[in-house]
């Protein structure tokens, strides 16, 4: 890859005529707040949301870092090639903010795949499943985007639909040697529940931010807000009917998987007029039929069709990004009866000129399609890998001796604090003594003076204080 970047790429130079005349060019500033932004969202929040397993955490993270770092690279590539192929013109690409995003946007869709299947595939395994999806998702991008021209700003369709039903193809036939649940090791407790949940809060703050990267000025002010509306609203669904379905208490897996669903079934339509109350329609019916689905749907995908989607990325990307496509085929139909609401920016935003509404349907199939057929291929081929011994487990790919070398540094250390220890209590022991028989031989010194002072006195007069310690002796003397 980094003698085809060498060979393909070079700057754009259009950002050196801002700072050739010192001004700060505004797109650096918005590009690279809105990367960060994703970068985030990709690596904490969907590699934290995935370390639900026990222990399987340090693999969540650390594979995701992997991913990222080969998706991102590789998206760049394929989504040029194909950029070329559609202008039919091969030459050196300028390389820009828009090109790196659009690669994150290749891992987040790796990372939804790798949902489905984590825990059971080896290091090399996922690169070749990476390798091999980014390839199909381009492809995928390149049709939705330039042939079918389709609207999807927050990638319901491109990235959500994609991702997790690529993930579920392929997991339908490569499996574990037994069943997950007959794992030990396939568990989640207090603390990997923290941990998961700590990256759905990193995903929900970071959403707007997901749906609006890439839309124009004055679609990006509807999308961050349809977003923030549809994601307070499927939480709230969630929660409700999480606590329905379980006698007042809430499931961790509703909250984990759900919670977002207004986030993904938005994205289509996010720079779009849907209303504020669209908006929130759509997130609350996204949050309902992602928990219906984690209730009723996905124990029948496990036991019955033995589909082993370990994240259950159906219910908190798959499901929501259909919905998403259906939304946007419905507010695409509206919108292109009444163009008037965009104050002339309708135009921009719908690049086709006529079927709006048939070209998001083609677009949903074709999500639909080429990700179920990718992942049941590559799933296929991977059925003559070898599986892995301990699914489900760090220490099959990662080391784990620091722990116990560790251990034993600190054994000795105690035996050596123990060791001083003693010998300065003995030390204090000794001055103890020390000191008591130097106090008792100045006691004994004092009472012997004492003693004979009393004799010398006796034929005197009565002391003072014998008088006020003993005077009943002196009143019976009287008597």
């Amino acid at each position: 890859m980094m003698v085809l970047y060498g060979v393909w790429f070079e700057y754009d130079t259009s950002y050196d005529e801002a700072e050739s005349h010192l001004v700060s060019d505004p797109r650096v500033t918005r590009y690279n707040h809105m990367y960060i932004n994703l970068a985030i969202f990709v690596i904490l929040g969907l590699g934290f949301v995935f370390s639900f397993l026990r222990h399987y955490g340090i693999s969540s993270l650390g594979y995701c870092f992997l991913i990222v770092a080969i998706s991102l690279q590789l998206t760049i590539l394929c989504n040029t090639f194909f950029l070329q192929v559609d202008n039919k013109k091969f030459e050196k690409h300028a390389l820009n903010y828009q090109d790196i995003v659009e690669g994150l946007f290749g891992s987040c869709v790796v990372m939804i795949s790798f949902g489905a299947f984590i825990g059971k595939a080896s290091p090399l395994v996922l690169i070749f499943i990476t390798f091999f999806e980014i390839l199909i998702f381009s492809f995928n991008y390149y049709l939705c985007f330039r042939i079918i021209k389709a609207l999807d700003v927050g990638r319901s369709m491109i990235v959500h639909i994609f991702g997790a039903y690529f993930g579920i193809a392929l997991t339908a036939l490569f499996k574990t040697k037994k069943r997950p649940t007959d794992y030990e090791k396939y568990r989640s407790d207090r603390y990997s529940n923290l941990f998961s949940f700590f990256g759905l809060l990193f995903l929900w703050v970071f959403w707007p931010s997901f749906n609006g990267v890439l839309a124009l000025p004055g679609g990006r002010y509807r999308a961050i807000i349809n977003t923030i509306l549809s994601l307070v609203s499927s939480t709230t669904a969630t929660f409700l009917f999480s606590s329905i379905l379980n006698n007042g208490k809430f499931q961790m897996s509703h909250i984990r998987t759900s919670t977002f669903a207004g986030g993904v079934a938005i994205g289509s339509a996010a720079n779009l007029y849907t209303a504020p109350f669209g908006a929130m329609v759509v997130g609350f019916i996204s949050g309902i039929c992602s928990v219906l689905g984690n209730q009723y749907l996905y124990p029948f995908f496990f036991n019955k069709l033995n589909i082993q989607d370990v994240s259950r990325v159906q219910m908190s990307h798959g499901i929501p990004g259909i919905i998403g496509g259906i939304v946007g085929i419905i507010v695409t139909y509206t919108s292109s009866n009444d163009k008037d609401l965009y104050n002339g920016g309708f135009e921009k935003i719908f690049v086709a000129k006529d079927k709006y509404a048939l070209r998001q349907f083609g677009a949903l199939g074709a999500s639909l399609i080429i990700s179920i057929a990718g992942g049941l291929l590559i799933g296929f081929i991977l059925k003559y890998f070898p599986k892995l011994n301990q699914p489900f487990e760090d220490s099959e790919y990662w080391v784990k001796g620091e722990r116990k070398r560790k251990s034993e540094n600190e054994k000795v250390e105690d035996k050596t604090n123990s060791n001083t220890s003693s010998n300065e209590e003995i030390i204090i022991s000794q001055s103890e003594s020390i000191y008591s028989s130097e106090r008792k031989k100045e006691n004994t010194t004092n009472d012997s003076d004492t003693d004979n002072k009393t004799k010398s006195s006796s034929t005197s007069t009565t002391s003072p204080s014998e008088n006020l310690l003993t005077p009943s002796t002196s009143e019976s003397d009287d008597n």
